[in-house]
């Protein structure tokens, strides 16, 4: 059984770093998943995905790997949303 994640760690950090560069963003100012619908996440993680695809064709190795982690965010903000 492996007890090494590097990977794992690297992508939670980087999901981290993400959220955090959000909320310093003056646009997402007062917005937080802890006050968002499950149906508005779901709506947010649709357009998300639809920007990771945008990012394959583009293969824009950069903006994939962003889009993934924005992705990731979502589903982790929808898991914590169902789970209050």
């Amino acid at each position: 059984m492996r007890t090494d994640w590097r990977e794992l760690e690297a992508f939670a950090f980087a999901m981290q770093r993400r959220l955090v560069e959000k909320e310093a963003d003056p646009k997402k100012r007062g917005k937080s998943w802890l006050s968002m619908s499950i149906i508005e996440l779901e709506e947010e993680l649709r357009h998300q995905v639809l920007q990771l695809g945008y990012a394959f064709r583009q293969d824009n190795r950069e903006l994939i790997r962003k889009k993934a982690v924005d992705v990731a965010n979502y589903c982790m903000m929808i898991y914590d949303n169902l789970g209050r």
